[in-house]
């Protein structure tokens, strides 16, 4: 399956992770391993060689993931990976991060900012906290931080404070795990404890705002309750917390997708039933009648970004809320659903459906959607597996392959899980004759010369060469008449199709036919090969210098990013 690390895989990671250290700035763009590659008319797919035990490619907002498990924990999983984050046909690697960095929920808490601590010194004691921008780009939010003696650590961003989770194991003597909650201290160097106690519970970070820390606490004897952790407010133990009254459930029971809502309202499902809970008033409001599905893994029946909650109910009925107002979107297949900042996608049917908050209009979409670029670009799986691509802009649209979960990186690179287990990574808008839309070739009964057609212009075919490199065959040109021909437009000379390799008689340079119709030169084997892989010196078409007077010289290619502008 495309995410092979289950949360119950990542709580473990919390509670048994051997923490290695990490030099934050440890990576840099390589190109990405193909093992294979294929290329078609306007895109190109590629087998992407990773380790046999690799999980993803994990889909975090504009951040595609490949995650293998570092070599010091096989053959157990301990919860620590190499990280390679996949953007332009390039991958960036990222050394020793927690596997709890790929939990989806996680990083919409964390406001869709990749962070994380690790152990910074060999005798676990000091930390830093990382984060990578979506350039790959990598900071340190704090450079060092001592805790002495945790079992685990985690870490939430929130404006400028950072928060820890810590966790110390006592099951030896008590049966019950402890963990605190700290916020750092940038002046101090030092991490302060919100809430000073020291009767044993294990208390789990969820969320935070404005300097307030949301909490849920599990008591020895398996109860568990939302607290509040204020870092404005003091007493003589320090900074204050008070639990919110009304939210204590039995030990059979959970507490599921706890966060703000704003600074001033917190919603959550207790006992799988949505409530709110006002922090000016302190009313806990429950909302009959809207329930989490309890039939599935409940941290898979949710989606929070920024102030919109979407979930699906025992039914498979979606519902979005604000806070304030709930809608529903009807049954969706299997519970299906994508939610960003200003839309939802999900399935309907045996396709899919886009709305967009701002402007509450409905889209019909043929494939039910996984992911965007948060604009025009859309990936997802339709009814028959397969892996497709729309551009919503220019209706440009390709079926990639078979796989699940599509995920993109930016508008041009598709990632997924294929049915053989393999990450494949898809390159789409390439120059290409598909890139014009529909064209055809015609000429007039009173006339042998061909034209292109495209755009409701017509092109003169200079030579059956560049006829060639737009259509497999002479059956593809109709007569018409001398009048349906001088409908057209006159826009010159055809130029070889976008997409088509060639190189110039007595000249060893490799080129491109960009979309804007010009030459560009490769500049080097390497390049090529990332570009066409293994067979980048096949069916290449050689041109004279008399052809440079329809098909001028453009900027060169240097790079896979380079291919995409021409």
């Amino acid at each position: 399956m495309t995410k092979k690390l289950t949360l119950s895989v990542i709580a473990l990671a919390m509670a048994v992770s051997p923490f290695l250290s990490v030099n934050a700035d440890n990576g840099t763009w390589d190109t990405a391993v193909t093992a294979a590659s294929w290329n078609y008319d306007g895109y190109r797919v590629e087998k992407l060689a990773f380790a046999n035990d690799a999980s993803g490619p994990y889909n975090l907002g504009n951040f595609a993931l490949v995650a293998e498990p570092v070599d010091s924990c096989k053959p157990n999983d301990c919860g620590i990976y190499d990280v390679f984050m996949l953007k332009d046909g390039s991958k960036l690697l990222m050394t020793n991060v927690p596997a709890n960095v790929l939990d989806s929920h996680r990083f919409a808490i964390n406001d869709g900012r990749l962070v994380f601590v690790a152990q910074s010194d060999l005798n676990g004691e000091h930390y830093a906290v990382t984060e990578y921008d979506e350039n790959g780009d990598s900071s340190q939010l704090v450079e060092d931080v001592f805790f002495s003696g945790v079992e685990s650590i985690d870490v939430l961003p929130s404006g400028g404070d950072v928060y820890f989770n810590t966790s110390l194991d006592f099951t030896g003597s008590t049966g019950v795990e402890q963990a605190a909650v700290y916020v750092y201290d940038a002046a101090e160097g030092d991490a302060d404890i919100i809430g000073k106690h020291y009767d044993l519970r294990d208390e789990q970070m969820l969320d935070a705002a404005d300097g307030v820390v949301l909490e849920k606490l599990t008591f020895p004897s398996g109860n568990k309750q939302l607290w509040l952790g204020d870092t404005h407010n003091y007493d003589y133990n320090g900074m204050t917390r008070e639990a919110i009254s009304g939210t204590w459930v039995e030990p059979e029971a959970d507490i599921y997708a706890a966060h703000f809502v704003n600074d001033s309202q917190i919603e959550f499902f207790m006992n799988f039933i949505r409530h709110t809970y006002d922090l000016d008033t302190k009313v806990l409001a429950k909302h009959d009648g809207q329930y989490l599905n309890w039939n599935r893994d409940p941290e898979l029946g949710y989606q929070i970004v920024g102030s919109r909650m979407a979930w699906v109910d025992s039914s498979d009925t979606l519902y979005v809320s604000d806070g304030t107002t709930v809608k529903s979107f009807g049954i969706t297949p299997t519970g299906q659903f994508y939610l960003e900042a200003g839309r939802l996608f999900y399935g309907s049917g045996s396709a899919g459906k886009m709305y967009d908050f701002a402007s509450g209009t409905t889209t019909d979409i043929a494939f039910a959607v996984t992911d965007s670029d948060g604009a025009d670009a859309v990936v997802g799986n339709d009814s028959a597996g397969k892996v497709k691509y729309l551009n919503l802009a220019t209706g440009t649209s390709y079926s990639l392959g078979f796989g699940m979960a599509p995920t993109l990186s930016d508008a041009s690179h598709v990632y997924w899980t294929g049915v053989d287990g393999n990450v494949y990574e898809a390159t789409v808008s390439l120059p290409s004759a598909a890139s014009l839309g529909t064209v055809s070739a015609v000429k007039s009964s009173s006339s042998n010369t061909v034209y292109l057609i495209a755009d409701g212009k017509k092109y003169a075919m200079p030579s059956e060469k560049t006829y060639f490199t737009w259509f497999s065959s002479w059956n593809s040109v109709q007569t018409v008449s001398a009048t349906t021909l001088a409908s057209y437009a006159d826009a010159g000379t055809a130029t070889l199709a976008p997409g088509t390799k060639v190189k110039i008689a007595n000249d060893a340079r490799v080129y491109v036919v960009g979309d804007d119709g010009k030459l560009h030169w490769i500049t080097t084997q390497t390049v090529a090969f990332s570009l066409y892989g293994s067979d980048w010196n096949k069916n290449i078409v050689e041109i004279t210098q008399q052809d440079l007077v329809t098909n001028a010289l453009g900027t060169p290619v240097a790079s896979e990013a380079d291919m995409q502008t021409i």
